[in-house]
């Protein structure tokens, strides 16, 4: 679906708190951001050169020291690449040419070792921040892996995006007001300063990038899995940005436990959870499930908007990629940095007769094998 968005100015809904407030909770202002209805049947291509030009190929070195389960994350930082290892509990630094440097941190039971990484966020100052859920802390390291320090955390956290006056962090209803979302104060990280979404239902936490940073406009984005509307954060509040519509197979949010969502689920389709929230500039992407009637299973959309123009694609499987890449990397985008939109290859789920084509893309006769770690494909946003 490529159209022009069709833009609803609504002033007379209000978003409110799902549960009670109290006097730390914070209500976010009527809705009255632009709308964008999407629809599934009407899904066509998503031809990356309308918004972005091919930059290169880059092969990640497989080694016993450097090998990657599965890609959460990557960052490029002063030509380097950071790469978060979901599955591996690992934080691996690459060159530009994709050769192993080392790890950022380890797992271990030591002070300056982490337990569980959930989220890993890179300062502005080029620092490494790990957030271990189960230790509670941050753990701050530099790009030569050296440990700086640590901030020890009142309450677990499963995504966090720090500032000056504190930090922005998804503690999922684990605190006396049930707030999905919680902002702890830097003058005292031992009380909360305010919170969002109280519910007192028992929701299932969706693993998702909560926080979005677009570094070409410095904006900060949250989405809630909850609901349809993305968030800007403005000023210590979360204020609506945009409106997904998905008409009448909006996914129903207002349910007291998962067991409740998991039935309605099973017996009609549903649209929604967005996840996998990316922005640049004027170029905003993300995704969302369709979940079939009767099945245990889902399909995933990929979304593209500009929000300077209104143009809107939904697409599934059907990208467009550079005439150089003759092997489709997976649709899911695994980051933004440095104004590159970056996609993976995985061999390891590729037919035997494509390791061929695919190293027929690499550069300097670089050879990957089957069990080789995955290929970043980078492209430079307009």
């Amino acid at each position: 679906m490529k159209t022009k968005r069709t833009l609803y100015w609504i002033t007379t809904l209000s978003i409110a708190l799902l549960c009670g407030c109290t006097d730390i909770s914070k209500e976010i202002r009527p809705l009255d951001c632009p709308t964008f209805k999407l629809d599934v049947n009407n899904i066509s291509q998503l031809n990356i050169a309308d918004f972005a030009e091919f930059s290169t190929v880059i092969p990640l070195e497989t080694s016993t020291e450097s090998i990657i389960g599965q890609i959460k994350k990557v960052f490029i930082i002063d030509s380097l690449i950071l790469v978060w290892d979901h599955k591996g509990h690992n934080v691996l630094l690459f060159n530009e040419k994709g050769k192993y440097k080392h790890r950022i941190g380890k797992q271990g039971g030591a002070p300056e070792e982490y337990k569980e990484i959930m989220d890993v966020y890179v300062t502005s100052e080029n620092l490494i921040q790990i957030l271990d859920n189960k230790s509670r802390r941050i753990l701050t390291f530099n790009l030569s892996g050296e440990y700086i320090d640590c901030k020890t955390l009142p309450y677990y956290l499963y995504s966090f995006y720090p500032t000056e006056n504190g930090i922005w962090g998804v503690n999922s209803y684990q605190n006396e007001e049930r707030y999905y979302l919680i902002h702890l104060p830097s003058s005292s990280t031992d009380q909360i300063d305010f919170g969002y979404f109280s519910n007192q239902a028992d929701l299932t936490l969706l693993m998702t990038n909560n926080f979005e940073t677009n570094e070409k406009t410095e904006d900060v984005f949250f989405h809630y899995c909850y609901d349809d509307i993305i968030y800007k954060i403005e000023e210590g509040k979360l204020n609506p940005y945009i409106d997904i519509d998905f008409g009448d197979q909006k996914a129903p949010y207002n349910y007291d436990k998962t067991e409740e969502l998991d039935e309605k689920m099973i017996t009609n389709s549903y649209l929604g959870q967005i996840h996998n929230l990316y922005a640049y500039g004027e170029h905003l992407f993300f995704s969302f499930y369709r979940h079939e009637t009767n099945k245990a299973t889902f399909n995933e959309y990929q979304v593209y908007i500009s929000t300077k123009t209104g143009d809107c694609t939904v697409c599934q499987y059907d990208i467009k990629h550079s005439d150089e890449i003759t092997i489709s990397p997976i649709p899911n985008i695994v980051g933004i940095s440095d104004g590159k939109l970056i996609y993976q290859i995985i061999p390891d789920i590729l037919p035997p007769n494509l390791i061929g084509r695919l190293n027929d893309m690499m550069p300097d006769n670089k050879v990957v094998a089957e069990d080789s770690n995955p290929v970043l494909v980078l492209y430079k946003l307009k």
